[in-house]
């Protein structure tokens, strides 16, 4: 299979159009038109090493050497019929569940009770970016016990400025689903050249926007050049609440 042949059969499998790989990229940071996909596709161009990473993630392409050549002879998963890579996955899985042979990690934050008190680490909207680094869990945080919290709830976010007004007032604390991407008109937390934003993520025909509930701000674009990330979807508005560690973000 050719390369661009590889990348149409996985998103076909996904049932994605091209104009649906073309937003999920460009919410991960890497501005991507449907006409860029459908070039890949046909072979006229090919998408950057960073973007292929992405691209393999998005569409679950487990190895692409192997779609590409045929055989991996560096995985031996690639030397087994599908019967035979459905008993090798069941083995691993109980390898992984014995816990003897699980890969160490960090250790992931747990989703929130759901109509109970939940901890959840909170984060003042201006250090977002720095305060995650790379994943959630880097860098410093409060803890803040918070009431009724959703299930879905991986941290919190204090707002700071009116931008998001009325629907988010300065000074209140927002739950976020952890996610690297979200829809066009749902509201996230995203980090666009060093700063970090909650805003309304919205992609048209004219490109990809970070905007404001506030109509005297103006939208901030999203362009090629742009060091852009997400970090979560909000999920809801924090009530009741306690500080329980202050690490003096």
């Amino acid at each position: 299979m050719t390369y661009g042949e590889i990348l149409a059969k996985y998103r076909k499998r996904k049932r994605l159009s091209q104009a649906d790989v073309a937003h999920l990229l460009t919410s991960e940071g890497f501005p991507t038109s449907r006409r860029s996909i459908s070039n890949w596709e046909a072979g006229f161009s090919n998408p950057s090493v960073d973007t292929l990473m992405h691209l393999l993630r998005l569409l679950e392409i487990p190895d692409f050497y192997e779609e590409y050549f045929g055989e991996n002879p560096h995985n031996l998963l690639s030397r087994l019929n599908e019967a035979g890579k459905i008993k090798a996955s069941d083995y691993i899985s109980l390898l992984i569940r014995c816990g003897d042979y699980r890969k160490s990690s960090t250790p992931e934050v747990l989703p929130a009770g759901g109509g109970q008190r939940s901890l959840l680490p909170d984060f003042d909207e201006e250090r977002v970016s720095a305060g995650f680094g790379t994943s959630l869990g880097e860098g410093r945080s409060r803890t803040i016990e918070a009431e009724d919290a959703p299930r879905e709830a991986d941290f919190t976010v204090r707002i700071q400025g009116d931008s998001m007004s009325p629907r988010f007032e300065d000074g209140q604390h927002v739950y976020v689903h952890q996610q690297p991407i979200v829809e066009t008109g749902e509201i996230g937390i995203f980090a666009l050249n060093g700063n970090a934003f909650i805003k309304k993520f919205r992609l048209d025909a004219d490109g990809a926007w970070l905007v404001s509930l506030n109509e005297k701000y103006p939208p901030k674009p999203i362009t090629d050049d742009s060091d852009f990330r997400t970090f979560g979807k909000v999920i809801g508005i924090v009530g009741a609440y306690r500080i329980l560690e202050d690490t003096n973000l």
